[in-house]
């Protein structure tokens, strides 16, 4: 923690929300390779993505993979968004369903 209180030491600044949403996708996929590679606490697991029904993420590629508001088109349309069994959709505001989804994950 710095001495001014904020518990970050750096920052990245974007242009837009899929660019944030990008970059927090990145940091992620950093972790999950930590977390389920070699000796890692879920090693051998396979990846899985979580987002909200409807919601909207963003175009650019990462982005629209878990953007639910946009899907059908996606996949009806783009070949790399076929088959995709990693994306797991939960409704807004249902922790129940969050917490199936994450005991679903670690099963």
């Amino acid at each position: 923690s710095r001495e001014d209180g904020c518990p970050f030491d750096r920052f990245i600044c974007m242009n837009s929300g899929s660019e944030g949403m990008t970059v927090g996708m990145r940091i992620c996929d950093v972790n999950a390779l930590h977390m389920t590679g070699p000796g890692g606490r879920h090693e051998g697991k396979p990846t899985r993505m979580l987002a909200i029904e409807r919601a909207f993420h963003g175009r650019t590629d990462r982005p629209a993979q878990i953007s639910h508001s946009c899907k059908d088109g996606y996949d009806r349309n783009l070949n790399t968004f076929q088959g995709r069994e990693n994306l797991a959709l939960i409704p807004a505001n249902d922790v129940d369903a969050l917490r199936a989804a994450f005991a679903q994950a670690d099963a």
